[in-house]
């Protein structure tokens, strides 16, 4: 399975580092290569607001629509890493 990551931290922080993107990225990794699935592409917006502008997921989205990437699964480590709504 071919699957895209992508990764949000709102800001670096110490209070933060259950959501640092290393964190993120180390489980997102685990479940990879547990399941032997291939990354094929990874998506990062640092220092971003849960409600404000996420240029890279826009990116992602952009990506997908005009076929540059393609994949069967968005892989986040917490549906919180979206959205604030989520």
């Amino acid at each position: 399975m071919k699957v895209v990551t992508y990764y949000r931290y709102s800001t670096n922080n110490e209070m933060q580092q259950d959501n640092s993107e290393a964190r993120q990225k180390h489980a997102c990794e685990e479940i990879i290569q547990k399941n032997k699935w291939i990354e094929v592409k990874t998506y990062t917006d640092h220092a971003t607001s849960g409600l404000g502008n996420k240029p890279q997921l826009m990116q992602l989205k952009e990506d997908v629509e005009n076929g540059i990437v393609r994949f069967d699964t968005l892989l986040i480590d917490t549906f919180s890493r979206l959205s604030r709504k989520s």
